[in-house]
């Protein structure tokens, strides 16, 4: 068994400086406390190293800092001739800078130094490693940042004199741009360039593209080295990573995600948990719903290139007014093969109510059945009967 205890304590605000820029300097403490360490020896006799659990507690306590300075910058375009009659570009860049300690060090006591061969040779290793929540942050950063954060909105042409005049549609949620410069690293001092992209088509499709760069090349074995894509290549980075999302939810009737849940049934604080997690609950109110979502991934580790897609799709329908019916899938287009699944049973019981789950195949195969009180005050006056997954394993 691993346990431990964290705590954390974010110190954190923001004033205005120089009228248009946001100063945001923040801190944050940490600290964890776990209740068995390692120590690693080289045996000389049989050449291994040989790892030691000591029981006890121990803690360790990890910090850093940062100050970001932002702004917002806007423009205005007006057309003619178009569906929009005016479009508002915001720009929120941001610069950023990073401190955090190198806890690698031998005052701390969190790292060790272990011999891992006869010649001598050694490796650097956390007392921590293997705990719940892990080892503290490996090496110093003092990182400047730049970020630069892009929406558009334009406002619709009225087509009648009864539409209602400069409705504002957003044409590009977001389009993100992020990079950072560690001074403090030996090598390697720039980072990735990331960057996101999210809209929505039709009003109904979400799209959500995000992309990963390295401005580093690779050797002809695909390792990384320290020589920049431009000076060779004439790029200023090469394509790591890239992913796309494509969401659209169907439904019929009831309230949408938007809109607030009101009844004379109840307390506040129980209306406030429904329209807090209105997924929690089943709401008879709608028919049917459905969701799909088409994700493909694009990664190139190495000289190796790995290309997935699935298709989920998540759904419930009404079969009476007192039962429901959902599911959960999704479906490996390159595997050709099912992925997690599960089906879900519910059932209107006036004041209690019957929850079936069932994941027919798979790792986590497993079923549950509780019928149990609706009301809060009494959730622990239930029965349940479940089979697991390492249940099914033991066959």
């Amino acid at each position: 068994m691993r346990n431990g205890i964290r705590q954390s304590m974010p110190i954190q605000t923001s004033f205005n400086v120089l009228k248009y820029f946001t100063l945001t300097p923040s801190v944050n403490l940490n600290s964890v406390t776990q209740f068995s360490t390692i120590r690693k020896t080289w045996d000389a006799t049989n050449e291994v190293v040989v790892t030691d659990t000591i029981n006890g507690p121990r803690m360790n306590v990890d910090w850093n800092a940062s100050v970001a300075l932002s702004t917002r910058i806007f423009g205005t375009f007006k057309f003619r001739g178009t569906k929009y009659s005016m479009a508002r570009h915001t720009m929120t860049p941001s610069l950023s800078m990073t401190y955090v300690p190198d806890f690698t060090q031998s005052k701390f006591g969190y790292f060790e130094t272990v011999q891992t061969s006869a010649s001598g040779s050694t490796a650097l290793y956390s007392v921590f490693d293997g705990g719940i929540y892990g080892a503290p942050p490996f090496g110093r950063v003092g990182a400047l940042g730049f970020s630069l954060l892009n929406s558009l909105e334009g406002k619709l042409r009225p087509k009648n004199d009864s539409d209602a005049a400069n409705v504002r549609n957003m044409i590009i949620d977001a389009l993100n741009f992020s990079m950072s410069y560690n001074f403090m690293a030996k090598n390697f001092n720039w980072s990735t360039i990331n960057a996101g992209f999210r809209t929505k088509l039709f009003k109904k499709v979400d799209v959500n593209a995000s992309i990963i760069a390295d401005p580093y090349r690779v050797n002809e074995l695909g390792v990384r080295i320290e020589r920049f894509e431009w000076r060779t290549g004439k790029r200023i980075a090469r394509l790591t990573a890239a992913n796309l999302a494509l969401t659209t939810s169907l439904r019929k009737g009831g309230l949408t995600a938007a809109q607030t849940r009101t009844s004379n049934r109840g307390t506040d604080q129980e209306l406030q948990m429904i329209n807090s997690n209105p997924n929690a609950y089943v709401d008879f109110n709608v028919p049917w719903s459905l969701n799909v979502t088409y994700n493909l991934s694009w990664n190139r580790s190495f000289l190796e290139t790995n290309i997935a897609q699935s298709v989920r799709l998540a759904g419930d329908v009404n079969i009476t007014s007192k039962w429901k019916v959902g599911f959960d899938s999704s479906y490996d287009l390159q595997m050709k093969k099912f992925g997690f699944t599960s089906f879900n049973l519910y059932r209107d019981l006036h004041c209690w109510e019957m929850q079936f789950n069932w994941i027919p195949f798979g790792f986590r195969q497993s079923y549950n059945i509780t019928i149990n009180v609706k009301s809060a005050v009494l959730q622990d006056l239930k029965v349940a009967r479940k089979r697991d997954w390492f249940d099914f394993a033991a066959q």
